[in-house]
């Protein structure tokens, strides 16, 4: 990769960054991956711009400092990427480097949702994760915020698909899902309750297609067309 990167190939800047990360082939070194990572998301490139989060908001290589991470996980963003969603939902639920908004995140959050919710995508985890997320951030909502957020979610799905399918034929069915090389294992801030004052989960029940609530119990915003369940609405297929 290094001979790409130093042409100025983005995507191998930000494969050997990724490298420098894991210390895979080549001793783990933060500062060349903090170098290299951040040319390759200066060009715009999806994989570094959400490496330059990672970093970040692990202090990897760099101070830690929540509000430059939400800025790179914002421009990954934009890019579609599920994972820098997720990120920036945490962080919007924690109110880390940003200011805390319940609506941003859970909008955030459900977004990465139908973006990892994808089959072919293979990013079930990142799918998982940020419902089970957007299920705790709405457990403290108001109805009509919960309402607002989805009702975005579902005009921003629609462009997606879009997008998606334009995507897919450009590339045809071969590259349709071209995936980038190689980047941060997962999610960084995945993992423990969103935060102290809130469960680390759904109580455990009955499942309906999405769902794992207990019978007879229903969460704010979801499904009241059929069996209780806390799909989110924007992912809902009834």
């Amino acid at each position: 990769w290094k001979p790409l990167a130093e042409a100025g190939d983005a995507r191998a800047q930000a494969a050997l960054g990724s490298l420098y990360i894991r210390g895979e082939g080549i001793a783990a070194d933060y500062g060349e991956a903090l170098k290299w990572t951040r040319r390759a998301a200066l060009q715009g490139d999806v994989t570094g711009q959400f490496n330059m989060g990672t970093l970040y908001a692990g202090g990897l290589g760099v101070a830690r400092d929540y509000a430059a991470a939400a800025r790179w996980f914002a421009r990954a963003a934009a890019q579609d990427d599920a994972a820098s969603r997720f990120n920036l939902g945490v962080l919007h639920a924690r109110g880390l480097g940003v200011e805390r908004d319940d609506a941003e995140a859970l909008f955030l959050l459900s977004t990465a949702t139908i973006i990892a919710g994808d089959p072919e995508a293979g990013l079930q985890d990142i799918a998982a994760a940020a419902e089970h997320y957007a299920y705790v951030v709405m457990m403290t909502m108001e109805e009509a915020q919960i309402q607002r957020a989805t009702e975005r979610a579902r005009a921003w799905e629609k462009e997606f698909l879009r997008r998606y399918l334009a995507r897919r034929l450009r590339r045809g069915p071969a590259r349709a899902l071209d995936p980038l090389p190689f980047r941060m294992s997962g999610p960084p801030l995945k993992g423990g309750s969103a935060r102290p004052d809130r469960p680390a989960g759904p109580p455990r029940g009955r499942r309906c297609r999405w769902g794992r609530l207990p019978s007879g119990r229903r969460p704010r915003g979801g499904c009241r067309r059929g069996p209780p369940c806390r799909a989110l609405p924007a992912r809902c297929g009834r």
